[in-house]
């Protein structure tokens, strides 16, 4: 069982279709967004864009909770409702890779892992 926090499993099951194809790409795009979003709110912080660095991390909570990703929603949340200081933000940004990293493993552990890239 994956560590508890990680996932929602009970929504990411509902957005499996039993088709593995369609399966897999649904997870490999979840992922992908979130990497795009990452590097978006990456790059806000560098030019200090508070309008792209909220509207990616608006985006991210919501596809991440879609697709059950609980712990990266949560922090895409928090990146939302930021204060706006860099030390908030530069801490966001260290947090969601290695929160990525859990989420793939926790996926590959709950589902078949020719499904998770």
């Amino acid at each position: 069982m994956p560590a508890p926090g990680i996932l929602d499993e009970e929504q990411l099951t509902m957005c499996m279709s039993g088709d593995e194809a369609e399966d897999r790409d649904l997870i490999t795009l979840g992922l992908e967004e979130t990497v795009t979003l990452m590097l978006k709110m990456g790059a806000a912080f560098e030019t200090g864009d508070d309008d792209i660095w909220r509207r990616a991390a608006h985006r991210g909570k919501g596809s991440c909770a879609t697709l059950g990703m609980k712990e990266l929603a949560a922090i895409f949340a928090d990146a939302e409702r930021d204060d706006g200081s860099a030390a908030v933000r530069k801490g966001i940004l260290v947090s969601l890779p290695p929160a990525l990293e859990r989420t793939r493993a926790a996926m590959r552990e709950l589902l078949s892992s020719a499904l998770v890239p």
